[in-house]
């Protein structure tokens, strides 16, 4: 991804510096997550890209799922994610990227400053792994949860962008919605998941419940 880098300094349209800013706005350092700005279409191409050095143990690697919200939910594939995390007794988190959702294949010059919402994620409160969390969730989280499924169960194959997105803010509204663990903020312990958004409680598995807990690192269902 380079030569989007290249466009934005060598067409005068920005710095170094501020690219910097920009980026790190984004970061562990940028702080409240639910604060966040939106990325624009070009700055979604503008990423340092990480892979892990090394061999991740099966099953004890693995932290927690996390599902792609439109492809998956209210889908018999969703349905096997689902008995994939329950048969592991691992957390199951719902995520929804608007840029990625919105199938942008390329970026016209008009649209280049359009912002989206990346990487909101809502746990899915129907599975013993998430139950065995220390967050709280609303006394009719599953109810909910499940009238929301049937729904787009039904609807899923025809439904819009618009309606979508409309489908996750009643899964946000109704669920605990994390932000992801970063190096200060929940990420030093091998039990959580991430952070509650609103109080930025640590989000972890229950001690009691820990087992041979040794992750490392989590498994990225797309």
């Amino acid at each position: 991804n380079l030569d989007v880098w290249r466009l934005m300094l060598n067409g005068s349209r920005t710095s170094i510096y501020e690219e910097a800013r920009r980026f790190l706005a984004r970061s562990p350092l940028g702080g409240d997550y639910a604060k966040v700005p939106n990325v624009t279409s070009l700055d979604v191409f503008k990423y340092w890209e990480t892979n892990i050095a090394g061999n991740v143990r099966f099953p004890e690697g693995v932290r927690f799922l996390i599902g792609s919200f439109v492809p998956l939910f209210g889908t018999e594939n969703g349905r096997t994610l689902q008995t994939f995390a329950q048969t592991f007794g691992w957390p199951l988190v719902w995520a929804f990227t608007e840029f990625m959702e919105a199938k942008v294949k390329s970026i016209a010059p008009a649209d280049r400053n359009q912002s989206y919402v990346l990487n909101e994620r809502a746990v899915d409160p129907t599975m013993d792994g998430s139950l065995a969390l220390n967050a709280t969730f609303p006394a009719d989280a599953k109810a909910s949860f499940n009238a929301l499924w049937a729904s787009v169960e039904e609807r899923h194959v025809n439904a819009t962008h618009g309606q979508w997105i409309e489908w996750w803010k009643t899964l946000a509204g109704s669920q605990v919605r994390v932000a992801p663990s970063t190096a200060s903020s929940c990420g030093g312990s091998q039990l959580c998941i991430g952070s509650e958004l609103k109080s930025g409680t640590c989000v972890c598995k229950m001690k009691g419940d820990a087992g041979q807990a040794s992750a490392v690192t989590m498994a990225i269902i797309v």
